[in-house]
């Protein structure tokens, strides 16, 4: 009946079948737990999972659960998924845990209803198999991702185009995190030009204002180029839609109440200044018109420019 534990830490071994039952059984009594951490070289599986269960399914306190280093087979990350389902679990961490791909399954309408933070970092065996799974959460009606951290693994350019057709429809995530993926960063060719542009184009998709205003307006942060890498390795066009990535990003960011005022913010930056638009249609490949509001609809126009 601990009213005053706040963290928990499991190290080196320390846990077994018989053990994890009892602790657990015991932890299901405390109202005070916020965050536990497995930080062995160990597997866990279904036997270890439904060991947990009792106190995942009862902890309406728990925030943080963090496995580092700690082997989560197929079945009892599934298991642990549809135990977490009705969690008040905000953040969850996978950190060098060795995932392959196709051991990632996720069924989105198993999976804990009030996640906020998902880190699948440092596995560096997720490609693009393991993003058609990943894209699920962002795809959901009920999605409430805000904050996802897939980096140093081995999503390449087709990984990066899953995720980010999945963000068309998301309303919910405001950083992705990608950088330190294959091919290596700065070092070969990255997400490159043309990954780039795809990722403009769902900050502002330049072929008509309904469509701008359709765009994402809630990312506000997309890591996808090593941190620190030195900016002068690209090139000017990769320079210039960097620099119109940021701007988009910025706007999302300043106007996170509100995302359809971001929409309009986009249309009158974007679509209502010709030379504006002329090099937006540039870079996307957009026929240019000089008029483009002859292509406004009249119902449309009062709300870009309210």
């Amino acid at each position: 009946n601990n009213t005053l534990l706040r963290n928990i830490y499991f190290e080196s071994h320390v846990l077994c079948d018989g053990v994890m039952s009892s602790l657990f059984r015991g932890l299901t009594r405390s109202s005070s737990i916020r965050s536990m951490f497995f930080d062995e070289e160990a597997a866990i599986g279904p036997n270890e999972i439904r060991s947990m269960m009792p106190f995942l399914q009862n902890a309406t306190s728990l925030m943080n659960l963090n496995f580092y280093c700690t082997y989560v087979t197929p079945e009892g990350f599934s298991l642990l998924l549809r135990a977490l389902r009705d969690s008040s679990l905000q953040k969850l961490t996978f950190s060098s845990c060795g995932f392959d791909s196709n051991e990632i399954q996720i069924d989105e309408d198993c999976f804990p209803n009030n996640l906020r933070i998902l880190y699948f970092r440092d596995n560096g065996k997720i490609n693009a198999d393991g993003c058609h799974q990943i894209a699920k959460l962002l795809r959901s009606e009920n999605a409430t991702l805000e904050e996802l951290h897939l980096e140093n693994n081995q999503i390449d350019r087709e990984g990066i185009s899953i995720l980010l057709n999945a963000l068309q429809t998301n309303s919910s995530l405001k950083l992705l995190d990608l950088h330190r993926n294959e091919p290596n960063d700065y070092a070969n060719e990255g997400i490159g030009l043309e990954g780039m542009k795809v990722v403009l184009k769902l900050l502002n998709d330049i072929s008509s204002i309904e469509s701008t205003l359709q765009s994402n307006h809630t990312l506000q942060c997309i890591a996808f180029k090593e941190k620190f890498a030195p900016v002068l390795t690209l090139t000017y066009e990769e320079g210039h839609i960097m620099g119109e990535i940021s701007g988009m990003l910025e706007i999302n960011k300043r106007k996170h109440y509100s995302p359809a005022e971001a929409g309009k913010e986009k249309v009158i930056r974007t679509q209502l200044d010709s030379k504006e638009r002329a090099a937006w249609c540039h870079l996307q490949g957009v026929q240019h018109s000089d008029k483009p509001l002859t292509k406004l609809g009249p119902l449309l126009l009062p709300e870009a420019l309210a």
